[in-house]
């Protein structure tokens, strides 16, 4: 049988499984997720990726409020879309939120950078510094009974989160920060390191971006709603301002070419490092609340190669 035609029966079978009321306490109470009492209501819902999910009212033993549990299913490695839809759509009212998948690989994981273990445990722990009761859970290769499925749980919220839900990151920033260290970054093979990907936390908006070393020169973009997506090659050192102009004055025929019909400026202002400034597009990041996966696939690619060869410009003068 095809992998991800197995895994995507597996995701169904746990589904299966956690619709029985029973089970579903069975899961909560042992993975000490809740001390719960009773259920009172289950609603289902898909997504795309195969996910399936479940919301939950929940009596628990010591409170008399009843609160909501999400529990979102997904074949293969769980992806990045599982925690914003659990965070800001389907689960944003919700009160404890598990993030299940099967292991292995499902069909589309293999060229989506966003679908892998690491880096989403690693967005869970960061995201679990706010109170949003995250639970990433794996299933495992095994089943301990032909009653009830066993599960491994890889992340959980800790004891005391760092901030409040007032310092949430908002959706664009969600949505910028996965561009720039999974879809970007990740298409630097042999530096890249999933498991950290979310390591930084959430800086505020408009820093966004990448910026490189290069001799005694710092390259990097940027993509910020006020000027779109520019290059940009500046100092490192403040005493050192001539360096660059030498290289403008040897190189801007090359970056004309290779930024054809683009907005290049070189900036020397007195008392200030001087700067080349490419304007590469012009829309803004808010582009990416809505883009589909191939969409930001090819922006980051779009970004790599000129960086690259941008780089490439600059080491060769």
């Amino acid at each position: 049988m095809n992998e991800s035609i197995n895994k995507a029966n597996i995701a169904d079978k746990i589904l299966i499984t956690l619709s029985n009321k029973d089970k579903l306490i069975q899961l909560l109470k042992v993975y000490e997720i809740s001390d719960i009492d009773k259920i009172t209501d289950i609603q289902r819902y898909e997504r795309e990726d195969d996910r399936k999910g479940l919301i939950l009212k929940v009596k628990e033993t010591n409170n008399r409020d009843t609160i909501k549990v999400l529990v979102d299913i997904k074949p293969g490695q769980p992806n990045i879309n599982q925690i914003f839809d659990a965070v800001y759509e389907t689960g944003a009212d919700c009160d404890k939120r598990l993030i299940m998948y099967t292991g292995g690989k499902s069909d589309g994981d293999e060229e989506n950078p966003t679908a892998d273990q690491y880096v989403v445990e690693s967005l869970v722990n960061t995201f679990n510094q706010n109170p949003l009761d995250l639970y990433l859970v794996k299933k495992s290769e095994s089943i301990i009974s032909k009653k009830f499925m066993d599960f491994i749980v890889i992340a959980e919220p800790y004891v005391t989160p760092k901030f409040l839900m007032k310092y949430l990151p908002s959706k664009l920033q969600f949505r910028e920060v996965e561009f720039w260290e999974v879809h970007f970054y990740s298409l630097f093979d042999g530096y890249y390191r999933p498991w950290e990907a979310f390591s930084d936390e959430f800086v505020n908006e408009n820093n966004y971006g990448f910026w490189m070393p290069i001799n005694n020169l710092k390259i990097g973009i940027q993509w910020t709603k006020e000027e779109g997506a520019c290059f940009e090659a500046t100092h490192l050192k403040d005493d050192d301002y001539d360096a660059l102009e030498e290289i403008w004055l040897e190189k801007e025929k090359d970056l004309w070419s290779l930024f054809e019909g683009k907005e290049i400026d070189f900036r020397k202002d007195p008392g200030k490092p001087s700067r080349i400034m490419i304007k590469y597009w012009e829309f803004p990041p808010t582009v990416l609340l809505d883009a589909t996966l191939e969409e930001k696939k090819d922006y980051a690619e779009s970004l790599y190669r000129k960086f690259i060869t941008f780089i490439g410009v600059i080491e060769s003068a």
